[in-house]
């Protein structure tokens, strides 16, 4: 009150706007503030009678959210994978109806069960991933992530494979109207540097194709047939006598 006192015990500033503005600046000045807060409060006081704004809010009846968390688990957090209106349309039929099969008059509303699930981040949990999509799917495709591949070994020798069919198709040399197949491309990668120690493409996968991906990682890359290189112009050298370790090896396509 004590900032906009002055306007109010000068009547001229109702139908003066020089006035105004200029008492307005005067106290703006000697309380810190602007001028512009001070006419809003001024506005506000006479227009409410009151300098700040004592809004009701309406609180939601503490049992509607043990009705909602029960929903959820039971309904929402299910294999069927119900929408979010199906689980309050069930809730009200489980929770919310009489005997007579008639609604209760007092009963939550659709758009304050779908504010509840969204603030209480229901739908970015992971019990939501498993309960709807399986444990498999969750740790296959959503589980979170922890720590590096480089941090796995710090010394050479240590590879990380991975195995893909190649997005090509090889015909038959004398016949190219005959589809050979897709080949499969495999790639060991050394966790410690991250380069590229050794690779497979072939038409075998599994365990033959892994050993062949390894003793490639493993060769002199000086002496592979068609690499013309000296060994001071590759970026490593032979990774011979280091353990060979494979952390990870998927077979087949990606």
């Amino acid at each position: 009150m004590a900032l906009i006192q002055p306007l109010l015990d000068n009547g001229d500033c109702v139908s003066d706007p020089a006035i105004r503005r200029q008492l307005a600046a005067e106290a703006a000045r000697e309380h810190g503030t602007t001028s512009r807060r001070v006419l809003r409060l001024y506005y506000q006081y006479i227009a409410t009678g009151a300098v700040m704004k004592h809004k009701s809010r309406e609180r939601r009846p503490p049992e509607y959210e043990n009705y909602y968390k029960r929903a959820i688990q039971t309904f929402y957090y299910s294999a069927k994978r119900p929408t979010l209106r199906d689980t309050y349309d069930l809730m009200l039929h489980q929770f919310f109806t009489a005997s007579d099969g008639h609604l209760a008059d007092k009963r939550p509303t659709w758009p304050a069960f779908r504010h509840y699930f969204y603030d209480h981040t229901y739908h970015r949990r992971s019990e939501r991933t498993i309960a709807r999509d399986g444990l498999t799917n969750y740790q296959r495709t959503a589980r979170p992530l922890t720590g590096s591949a480089m941090a796995w070994k710090d010394h050479i020798g240590a590879y990380q494979m991975d195995a893909t069919t190649a997005d090509i198709y090889l015909v038959f040399r004398l016949d190219r109207t005959k589809v050979v197949g897709r080949p499969y491309v495999y790639l060991a990668v050394d966790t410690a540097t991250q380069l590229i120690a050794g690779h497979y493409v072939g038409y075998e996968a599994g365990v033959e194709a892994v050993m062949a991906c390894l003793a490639n990682a493993t060769m002199d890359k000086v002496n592979i047939a068609g690499v013309t290189a000296s060994p001071s112009t590759l970026p490593t050298g032979p990774a011979k006598g280091s353990r060979l370790r494979s952390s990870q090896t998927r077979a087949g396509t990606s």
